[in-house]
């Protein structure tokens, strides 16, 4: 919110009551979706009394959150890796995730004539870390997943898919 371009009411109601406290302790809770959610664009149409509320609203049901990050915020390269994540389990070895992306990436720049590169799924993966995926260092190799249950929920709501 500091480094955020809202003007001042906005910050003041979030200050107020100690309301920033039930958004930090939130299940969905995520830094991505507290920098969209002050965006000066995202509030356009909400007056500061109201703006509480639909923080609250977009915390209870991100879906909208994500997909406007989806759309407007991610290189395509994050979000074919994404759509093939939302094929997978929950959880994946990198390894097996990059032989996957990479064949769903060369399809889709043959498809709609982009190109490819060798760094695109390393430039995806620092793209997506800590908002929309997270990963960790296991004995096996480093494992996959998403950040937050509402990112895969996301995800899945895209293709159709069951999100749980």
């Amino acid at each position: 919110m500091y480094f955020s371009d809202l003007e001042e009411p906005y910050r003041s109601v979030i200050l107020a009551n100690r309301n920033y406290l039930r958004i930090i302790d939130h299940d969905n809770y995520s830094p991505r979706i507290i920098q969209l959610m002050t965006e000066v664009v995202r509030v356009r149409g909400i007056s500061p009394d109201n703006y509480v509320k639909f923080f609250y609203q977009n915390l209870d049901n991100p879906l909208t959150i994500w997909e406007h990050a989806f759309e407007k915020h991610l290189s395509q390269s994050s979000r074919n890796l994404l759509i093939v994540l939302a094929s997978l389990p929950y959880a994946v070895f990198l390894d097996d995730l990059r032989s996957l992306f990479e064949k769903y990436n060369a399809l889709y720049a043959q498809q709609y004539g982009t190109s490819v590169g060798p760094q695109d799924l390393k430039f995806a993966l620092r793209e997506l870390e800590g908002a929309f995926l997270t990963y960790e260092k296991q004995e096996h190799g480093t494992v996959v997943r998403y950040h937050n249950p509402s990112v895969r929920d996301f995800t899945k709501k895209i293709f159709g898919g069951k999100s749980r």
